[in-house]
């Protein structure tokens, strides 16, 4: 027995904006509009009734005309693929994104800085290259010759390292 698969499709979606249309059993005026259109419509309709009588004995109907133009002209905009509204809350929203971005929910910030401390040990050595001290040894003791400044000198610990060293000195 076999089994009817069905399936949807939403691309209508994607492709047309969110669209305001009708209210309960109203039917909005000239609309459907998108919320960006219905934003212009409102901001310009404001501008133009506070400053209506510095326009008017100048320009005549041509105000409102042209924000009529420019809610028509904003049907289909889209800033980078998005509507002019989510574009702007993006904007936003990326604006007040911590820089370093988030880790576990709050922002991620760098590390306090520690100090990274050491220390170095110089030892006097004879001539023959031994030292006066019969203490512990350890790899990399610098070594002070008579002459020549402050040198590196490998000493060798183990049994294998002095039997090497004794080889000419390779490892």
């Amino acid at each position: 027995m076999s089994t009817v698969r069905t399936s949807s499709t939403y691309t209508f979606a994607r492709r047309f904006p969110t669209v305001i249309g009708r209210l309960g059993d109203w039917h909005v005026p000239f609309g459907p509009f998108t919320p960006a259109q219905l934003i212009v419509l409102a901001l310009g309709t404001l501008a133009l009734v506070y400053t209506a009588s510095w326009w008017w004995a100048v320009l005549g109907p041509v105000p409102p005309l042209a924000l009529g133009f420019a809610v028509w002209a904003l049907r289909g905009a889209k800033i980078a693929g998005r509507d002019p509204v989510m574009a702007g809350l993006g904007i936003v929203v990326g604006a007040l994104r911590p820089v370093g971005g988030r880790v576990g929910g709050r922002a991620a910030r760098d590390r306090r800085s520690s100090p990274v401390l050491g220390g170095f040990v110089v030892q006097d050595l004879v001539d023959g290259g031994e030292q006066k001290s019969s203490g512990p040894r350890s790899r990399g003791d610098v070594a002070r010759v008579p002459g020549g400044g402050v040198h590196s000198a490998p000493v060798p610990v183990t049994e294998l390292e002095r039997l090497v060293a004794g080889l000419g000195g390779r490892r």
